[in-house]
């Protein structure tokens, strides 16, 4: 689903506030909207997310999370697993990258 940026907004003015009291904000899953947001406004941020080779174990955790069949697929997909991790080993605006190897 996209939501429009205007919806965002909110987040932006919180995060933008955090941001100048000097605290470290946590975002689970960022949408393309507030990537680009955090980039066009030159925020630092670490990017952390699993190995090329743990492909296997995410597909574990999400069947015994019970999510459905499709889902599961799409995440999973090999191309698209590979497509996702060179694209975040690839991102120039990542301050620091994090992969995980072990979980």
């Amino acid at each position: 689903m996209n939501v429009p940026f205007a919806d965002f907004k909110p987040m932006h003015n919180e995060l933008e506030k955090e941001i100048k009291k000097g605290n470290i904000i946590l975002i689970s899953s960022g949408s393309k909207h507030l990537l680009k947001y955090i980039v066009e406004n030159n925020i630092k941020y670490c990017l952390v997310y699993a190995g090329e080779n743990l492909q296997e174990e995410y597909e574990k955790r999400m069947r015994e999370r019970k999510n459905n069949k499709k889902f599961i697929d799409k995440m999973i997909n090999n191309q698209a697993w590979k497509e996702s991790y060179i694209k975040m080993m690839k991102d120039l605006h990542i301050k620091l990258n994090l992969e995980a190897e072990n979980i």
